[in-house]
């Protein structure tokens, strides 16, 4: 979809860990970042999906960049 909005790389992969269950914590240990690196990015995320939570993000178009 290409009205979908755009995900930089480490965005799609930390949205990809998302989709699988894993917390900010559990994404922070697996890609050895911060967990507040974890959390801008899902704050990015969440803007550019146009989501309050990551529930209502995982249930909208979301692209690679």
């Amino acid at each position: 979809d290409d009205d979908a909005p755009a995900m930089s790389p480490r965005e799609s992969e930390i949205f990809a860990l998302v989709r699988e269950g894993l917390s900010n914590r559990e994404i922070a240990g697996r890609l050895d970042l911060s967990i507040s690196t974890v959390k801008n990015n899902m704050s990015r995320i969440l803007r550019k999906s146009n989501s309050r939570n990551r529930i209502e993000a995982l249930k909208k178009p979301l692209r690679a960049s």
